[in-house]
């Protein structure tokens, strides 16, 4: 029969041996956790430099967050003029682009319209996992019967969405096509969304189609 003492020193000697064991996994876990944004953050930067975007698109960086502008999406207008044809004047029509003349940056508590593709994200976008783009939608060929296509709108505000969209968006401008990309830290961490796969980087292409000035 083993006596009160040695049990005594046996459970403490056992309870600190899994202190120190605990301690152990956690910054094992931890390592590795930081280990792996960044490395998503080192796959961004390498996407974003080696991706000939286009002529006009421009790198901007908040807080670890990426937006790759691509230019602003113009109003299209239809316009009518007269023509001759076989000695007869007859009216067509035909169609002009309209620059965007005022520029609207996206500020805290502006309302916010915008088309989105949300990719995981792993050495370039890969997987769809939400749109409200109607093209987008039936490339993927998802049931359209439950695809709300119609802009998303939003209350631009802290804590609003997900912080690497509520950083890239942050001075967006009104009509601007742009990119965002963001490792876990700023998407879902550590955790398991829908079919998002835990410690997901991510991306988001976004048309912002209004800003409203509350």
């Amino acid at each position: 029969m083993k006596s009160p003492c040695v049990s005594f020193w046996t459970n403490r000697v056992m309870k600190r041996f899994l202190v120190i064991l605990s301690v152990l996994c956690f910054f094992a876990c931890s390592t590795d956790v930081e280990l792996a944004l960044i490395g998503q953050e080192e796959k961004i930067d390498a996407y974003i430099s080696k991706t000939n975007f286009n002529d006009s698109s421009v790198v901007f960086r908040n807080k670890g967050v990426n937006r790759v502008s691509l230019g602003f999406v113009h109003d299209v207008v239809e316009k009518t003029k007269d023509t001759i044809i076989y000695g007869v004047t007859t009216q067509i029509k035909y169609y002009e682009d309209v620059p965007i003349k005022d520029t609207v940056y996206i500020d805290y508590g502006d309302s916010i319209y915008i088309y989105y593709a949300g990719y995981v994200f792993t050495s370039s976008p890969s997987t769809l996992f939400a749109t409200n783009v109607k093209e987008v939608a039936e490339a993927a060929r998802w049931d359209m019967s439950v695809v709300d296509t119609l802009p998303k709108g939003i209350l631009f505000e802290e804590g609003a969405l997900l912080q690497g969209l509520e950083y890239g968006l942050h001075n967006a401008r009104e009509q601007e096509h742009c990119l965002i990309l963001f490792s876990a830290e700023y998407g879902f961490g550590n955790s398991k969304m829908y079919n998002i796969p835990k410690l997901s980087a991510l991306s988001y292409e976004i048309i912002v189609d209004k800003v409203v000035k509350n």
